[in-house]
């Protein structure tokens, strides 16, 4: 049987890690050859562009037909054609599709050899844990973060318990599906990093650091990173900490994935969005959950 499959490519740079993530375990587990639609990152409905290319990494991309042939067409103006392929050659559309059921969940239907076509998020490491070194490479940004790093880097390494902390508001503001994470949640992760680890220095990395400035003034040693500093920036230097307080993100999970400090200590959120009942699922074991 022939063995391709399409993955769809949607979101900001940390769902996107999730969905290369899910291709590189395909290729390594059940011989899969993976390719990517990424035609929604090229239209006006997401903000979003290709993020995986400063890693280095190449994506072979779909070709349109074999994106109907799985998926139909997306665009209202080409459901004519989506007809005509499917009435007038043995193409079958849709055959092959498979969303994802539940986000955050590990769902082995993935690996079926029928399903073509993943539309989802995909964002538990139990698909992808076994290819870890693997995928540290993949990810590894070391000479691809700009000239601002360094500064930070040099403090980061020259603290005995360097501590990042990421905020995520800006967009978050405007979805009503995501929660917004209050002062409590942070100041409850300070102040058991201050119990427990001396002599720490905290790294604040937001899309909102004025909020930041203003909300963390009770923490007492704290650098606020430069609102400048790109994502492929914050995510190294935050990767590079010895703890890591993540936001409801897949930005600052891959962050704290990625780190392999020695000894690393993880702090999370157990809640992320509103629109779902219960504890986020995808939470690596090992983690701190507050």
């Amino acid at each position: 049987m022939n063995n391709s499959k399409i993955i769809k490519i949607n979101g900001g740079l940390g769902n996107q890690m999730f969905q290369y993530a899910l291709a590189f375990a395909l290729k390594n587990k059940v011989n899969a050859s993976v390719k990517f639609d990424t035609e929604l990152l090229n239209s006006s409905r997401t903000e979003f562009k290709l993020s995986l290319e400063r890693f280095g990494i190449i994506i072979d991309q779909a070709t349109l037909i074999e994106k109907i042939k799985y998926r139909g067409l997306e665009s209202s103006k080409y459901r004519n054609l989506s007809d005509f392929i499917n009435n007038s050659t043995s193409i079958n559309i849709h055959k092959g599709y498979y969303k994802e059921k539940e986000r955050a969940t590990y769902d082995k239907t993935v690996f079926d050899l029928s399903i073509k076509y993943l539309d989802g998020y995909w964002q538990t490491e139990e698909y992808f844990s076994d290819f870890r070194c693997e995928l540290l490479k993949e990810f590894d940004l070391e000479g691809k973060v700009s000239n601002k790093v360094p500064n930070y880097l040099r403090q980061i390494c020259n603290t005995p318990h360097s501590v990042s902390i990421h905020v995520r508001r800006g967009d978050y503001l405007a979805l009503s599906e995501y929660r917004n994470l209050t002062v409590d949640y942070y100041s409850e992760a300070v102040n058991l990093i201050n119990d427990n680890y001396p002599e720490c220095k905290f790294f604040v990395f937001s899309n909102d650091i004025n909020w930041c400035k203003e909300n963390f003034s009770f923490i007492k040693d704290v650098v606020f990173v430069d609102s400048t500093v790109d994502e492929y920036d914050d995510m190294f230097l935050m990767s590079k900490c010895q703890i890591n307080i993540t936001a409801n993100s897949t930005f600052s999970w891959w962050a704290a994935w990625i780190n392999s400090t020695p000894g690393k200590v993880v702090y999370c959120p157990k809640i992320w969005r509103n629109d779902h009942v219960g504890n986020y699922k995808g939470i690596p074991k090992g983690w701190n959950v507050l």
